[in-house]
């Protein structure tokens, strides 16, 4: 029940936001605006189902460094978690893939 208050919520804030902007000269806030409502709908589209709040895997920043041989900058690495830097041992070997 608490995630169909936040999805009225949601809902409720996208479209003032858009009801905001649509007077506004800036289009790029419009469309970004309509993007949001948009998430929003799909967002408590997601909530009404039996199967509620299924989750998929979208690729980060470092997912995508790994699979394009990019260069990724790990700043304050010393303060990751063990776990953090456990799961990073695998990619910083030399044999790592």
């Amino acid at each position: 029940k608490k995630w169909d208050k936040l999805s009225v919520a949601l809902e409720r804030a996208a479209k003032m936001g858009l009801e905001k902007m649509t007077n506004s000269p800036e289009s790029c806030l419009v469309q970004s605006w309509s993007q949001f409502s948009h998430s929003c709908e799909k967002f408590a589209r997601q909530c009404q189902s039996p199967s509620a709040l299924t989750f998929s895997f979208s690729p980060g920043l470092l997912t995508t460094a790994i699979q394009t041989g990019a260069w990724v900058l790990l700043d304050e690495i010393n303060l990751a978690s063990f776990e953090t830097l456990s799961r990073l041992l695998g990619l910083l070997d030399n044999g790592g893939s």
